[in-house]
């Protein structure tokens, strides 16, 4: 899995990538099309960076957000953000729609949209919504230890639904 501050792929391509219904992902440029993310039925935007790189792209008089300062390194314990990102998720999915971004939509974004895919599988499985939300987004890739945490919370997972869901 890559590492997206190693590369500026993505960080300027404005795209706001649909995942499925309410769903959608992408960078930081994409978070600053306020129009597009209206017109698509966004209500909240979950941002696994800050805003420190791009103030335009925060708009609290037209969106709820919630902002998660993950840095993209293999060392950051993401995974102690899993449970308050998948509800922030489901709310505003619940409430019209969400863009889940970070800076380039590669990495922190990923890694918060495939926690809310597998949690919302009755048989969670990290390959299956991965490859699901590359269809998406191909440029999606977690850094190692991203997909380490990932992984964990896929057996975590699996033992929290009993013998029906282990593969």
């Amino acid at each position: 899995m890559g590492n997206e501050s190693s590369t500026a792929k993505g960080w300027d391509r404005p795209s706001i990538d649909r995942v499925e219904r309410g769903l959608f992902i992408g960078g930081m440029a994409g978070a600053a099309r306020h129009a597009e993310l209206k017109r698509l039925g966004v209500t909240h935007v979950l941002c696994m960076a800050n805003y420190d790189a791009d103030a335009r792209a925060l708009d609290r008089s037209s969106f709820t957000y919630m902002v998660v300062r993950a840095q993209d390194t293999s060392t950051h314990d993401v995974a102690r953000h899993f449970d308050s990102v998948d509800a922030f998720i489901c709310q505003g999915r619940a409430a019209g729609g969400v863009y889940v971004h970070c800076l380039a939509g590669i990495s922190r974004a990923a890694t918060a949209v495939l926690v809310h895919l597998m949690r919302a599988q009755q048989q969670p499985d990290l390959c299956s919504a991965y490859h699901y939300l590359k269809t998406a987004r191909p440029c999606v890739k977690p850094n190692p230890g991203f997909w380490c945490a990932l992984e964990r919370e896929q057996i975590r997972l699996r033992l929290s639904l009993g013998p029906s869901a282990q593969r």
